[in-house]
């Protein structure tokens, strides 16, 4: 599946949306005659062969449930876009730059094939998107709110990473006038002028550099000799010496991040790049990338947006 951003459409939307009703949360909402409605509500999950999927449980979200339904046939429909803030984000210039890996990775699609390919100028946000900013989309009825993720503490702090799946991502970056950036920008992006191993180039990552799964992550392969300070996500920007060159923060840690795939995927798949809380050391390297498909744990995956030049 291509997500084609330039014309704001999205093949086999109907297919796919399935990850987006799973994963929608509960909000209070009006109901047909624009009364306000109850907000309470009863989360329930789905049968146990999809066991991190939710589903609504109050029938009375009625702009929830009118948005999904719209969503299947356009993930921009009646969409209100706003202006681009590119006060937050950074410059990337034009140019030729190196992408993918012959020989880092073990497993196949794990990195893009070696080339050498050019990259017209684009901005890129410098945090992946936090729960604060998700929040104003959701306030504006624009968005579907992210499901509850009980089983991680300070999921959803305002600092945090918005924990979203691949067309939550998509509609935000829309909404905000951006774009999800292809897997060529992010990667230059994360790999800077110098083709680097790391966003913060080219030494050895420590603890200091970035949020994976160490002595205090519930996994059972956490690293007990990576002391991070956190369990699962954490504030955006908090491992300053993992920074880029450019001030691009958390490219490698925290959530993995939806990108516009540079290859052909089949239908209901995604990607993902850099890595997050959940990842060992190796998938920090800039060239790491995740093909994801559901059903599979969306918990260690948020986004961050582009924007082309044309916009400043």
């Amino acid at each position: 599946m291509i997500i084609r951003i330039s014309s704001w459409s999205f093949k086999g939307a109907a297919t796919v949306l399935v990850v987006l009703l799973c994963f929608a949360g509960i909000a209070a909402c009006k109901s047909d005659n624009g009364a306000e409605a109850d907000n309470r509500h009863e989360i329930v999950p789905t049968p146990e062969n999809k066991p991190y999927a939710w589903w609504h449980a109050d029938q009375r979200v009625i702009w929830q449930r009118y948005l999904e339904k719209q969503l299947k046939k356009d993930i921009a429909w009646a969409l209100t876009k706003r202006k681009p803030d590119l006060k937050n984000m950074v410059k990337i210039p034009a140019g030729e730059t190196f992408v993918g890996s012959r020989e880092f990775l073990r497993e196949r699609d794990q990195a893009l094939p070696e080339a050498k390919v050019r990259v017209n100028g684009f901005y890129i946000d410098k945090t992946e998107i936090t729960n604060r900013q998700y929040s104003q989309c959701v306030k504006d009825r624009q968005c579907l709110p992210i499901a509850p993720v009980g089983h991680m503490s300070d999921w959803d702090a305002p600092d945090r990473p918005a924990i979203l799946n691949p067309l939550e991502a998509l509609r935000y970056c829309l909404w905000a006038g951006k774009r999800l950036p292809t897997e060529n920008e992010w990667e230059k992006a994360a790999r800077g002028e110098k083709g680097s191993m790391y966003p913060w180039g080219d030494e050895a990552p420590t603890p200091a550099h970035a949020n994976i799964c160490g002595d205090q992550c519930v996994m059972n392969w956490a690293d007990a000799a990576w002391h991070d300070g956190y369990a699962f996500t954490s504030p955006v920007g908090a491992f300053p010496a993992g920074d880029s060159p450019q001030g691009l923060k958390d490219m490698s840690g925290n959530v993995k991040e939806w990108v516009q795939s540079a290859t052909l995927l089949p239908e209901g798949h995604y990607i993902a790049r850099g890595a997050s809380w959940y990842s060992h050391e190796p998938q920090l390297a800039a060239v790491y990338r995740q093909v994801w498909s559901s059903p599979i744990r969306l918990d260690d995956k948020g986004a961050r947006c582009a924007a082309d030049r044309k916009m400043d």
